[in-house]
């Protein structure tokens, strides 16, 4: 039922993409639940997509996170914080990061540790920033996994720490990574460093 759900959402039939999604959530499926829960906060039904979302977290924890997302919509932190923790216990990486970013600076290190290790790159970069004054070094290799993943934000990091230990030129093609993918701030770091040689 699944498969004929996203046929038909692929189509843009969302209705009939309802109704299979419906069957298989009936049929105890948590994917089939959250993506009703999807098209119903789509449609602005956040009372609806929430009733899904909880029968799709109660199905299987990983969907939690959906919940969590919704719950931290609106405003519920406590809730979000509950969801975020069942999602990141079954290895969701964007759960253990998001969850950290609701928690004091204290507790935020072990979620960002397991989000990093389980793939997310925006957790590698956080838990970078957040150890950096402590130890540089390892701050250094979060940053480097991260914007060797992709990540702008590590991308920027990494040259801050670059141009602070006087390499420039890493620092400016660091910078000139991070402002191509559309980060301002870099592009403004990169525009100082070049301001810079020119005196």
């Amino acid at each position: 039922m699944l498969d004929l759900g996203f046929a038909e959402s692929q189509k843009g039939n969302i209705e009939k993409a309802k109704y299979y999604f419906n069957i298989a959530c009936q049929n105890g499926s948590a994917e089939g639940c959250s993506n009703l829960g999807v098209i119903e906060l789509s449609a602005g039904n956040q009372t609806k997509a929430r009733e899904y979302f909880e029968l799709a977290c109660e199905s299987d924890p990983k969907t939690c996170i959906n919940l969590a997302a919704l719950e931290y919509r609106l405003q519920n932190i406590d809730k979000a914080i509950k969801y975020y923790k069942i999602a990141c216990e079954e290895n969701i990486a964007q759960a253990c990061s998001d969850l950290a970013d609701l928690l004091e600076d204290d507790e935020k290190v072990a979620y960002l540790s397991k989000g990093c290790d389980n793939g997310s790159l925006e957790a590698c970069s956080n838990l970078g920033y957040l150890i950096e004054k402590e130890n540089e070094s390892a701050a250094k290799n979060l940053y480097i996994k991260a914007c060797n993943g992709g990540f702008l934000m590590g991308c920027n990091n990494l040259a801050f720490l670059e141009y602070k230990s006087g390499n420039y030129s890493a620092a400016k093609e660091l910078y000139e990574k991070a402002c191509n993918g559309g980060l301002v701030d870099a592009c403004k770091s990169f525009q100082k460093i070049n301001e810079l040689k020119d005196k």
